[in-house]
């Protein structure tokens, strides 16, 4: 059990995981993450001036692309209502072949 906040994305854009520190930063069950996308327009990902982070530029589209992202503020609307400031960490996950396959997103609220 981590007390970190931790979802796992496929390589199609869905959360296959997330922790119950997950859920309670972006206030929501961990049955409703499961599944949901991580560019859903409701998380209404923006750089910290408010600014849309296109798709392509968030740190999960980075990390499916094989690069690893670290300390990334991102704004981010909770599922409880909340605007918050979250410090995204993503690295991609890799098959045997070396293929990416997913990522891991380990994350704090920074507000």
């Amino acid at each position: 059990v981590s007390p970190v906040p931790l979802v796992q994305v496929d390589a199609a854009g869905a959360i296959t995981f997330a922790n119950a520190a997950a859920a309670r930063a972006l206030g929501v069950g961990r049955e409703l993450l499961v599944g949901t996308r991580y560019d859903a327009p409701a998380w209404g990902l923006a750089a910290l001036d408010g600014t849309p982070i296109p798709r392509e530029r968030t740190p999960v589209a980075r990390a499916l692309r094989g690069e690893t992202v670290a300390a990334c503020e991102v704004l981010v609307n909770a599922m409880d209502g909340a605007r918050r400031v979250m410090e995204l960490h993503a690295a991609p996950l890799h098959d045997d072949e070396g293929a990416v396959t997913g990522v891991i997103v380990a994350f704090e609220d920074a507000t």
